[in-house]
């Protein structure tokens, strides 16, 4: 009873927007500002002015020149990163952890290539013996088996590649619902880019030729000898 009654008035409805961010359609209202300013009984003054650019990205630039020309203490600035702060952090927290387990998947799945050389290698000891015998260079052997092991790892990163591109358009060209309580958005956004791909594709195969060193050179050692004994 002692304090001011809250403030009521009607306001007609002209349309409603969906914006797809959970967060600003359960409590962004768009207003004529004569309107607001009448209904704090605030007179003519504005609390704030949001500022549209053509380049998203250099919001940082563009808001420190705007500091820089304003009073000093009593103005500040927010970009749009900066109010989603936490929202962003937690992107990018989950991308950096999604990251390292996947690269840890392939490095995981290296060992099969590994296994299959050196599998290849005692399988082929006599094939071995008889090429060396015949002139053939520790590192042309060593060559060979890094050179299989290589089309193994292009064949497994081309097939990677592609089954990923292709569950990528399936949810582009599908509508996955989400809760946008829980998730903020209500869908589910797919963005594809080239130097992704790219980085994934060098990775992978950065990590099959490294898996192919020891059992090529476990190939290369192999005395002649050994690989013709039971022969």
């Amino acid at each position: 009873p002692t304090q001011m009654a809250p403030t009521s008035r009607r306001f007609t409805v002209a349309g409603v927007y969906r914006s797809g961010f959970n967060e600003y359609d359960n409590k962004l209202v768009m207003v004529d500002y004569h309107a607001l300013q009448d209904f704090f009984n605030q007179g003519d003054v504005v609390t704030g002015i949001e500022i549209r650019v053509s380049d998203i990205f250099a919001v940082g630039t563009i808001g420190d020149d705007i500091k820089g020309r304003l009073t000093p203490g009593r103005f500040r600035t927010l970009d749009w990163r900066e109010i989603n702060r936490n929202l962003f952090t937690s992107l990018k927290l989950q991308k950096l952890v999604l990251s390292i387990i996947l690269t840890f998947i392939v490095i995981v799945a290296s060992f099969n290539i590994v296994s299959t050389l050196i599998m290849l290698v005692l399988d082929k000891g006599k094939e071995i013996a008889i090429i060396k015998s015949m002139g053939a260079s520790d590192g042309g052997v060593m060559r060979i088996f890094i050179f299989e092991g290589m089309v193994i790892g292009c064949i497994g990163t081309a097939l990677g590649l592609l089954s990923g591109f292709l569950c990528c358009l399936i949810i582009a060209s599908s509508d996955i619902g989400m809760d946008p309580k829980v998730y903020l958005i209500d869908r589910l956004p797919v963005k594809m880019e080239t130097n992704e791909f790219f980085i994934i594709a060098v990775v992978s195969l950065a990590i099959s030729f490294t898996a192919t060193i020891y059992p090529a050179w476990r190939a290369a050692r192999l005395p002649p000898v050994e690989g013709l004994r039971y022969d």
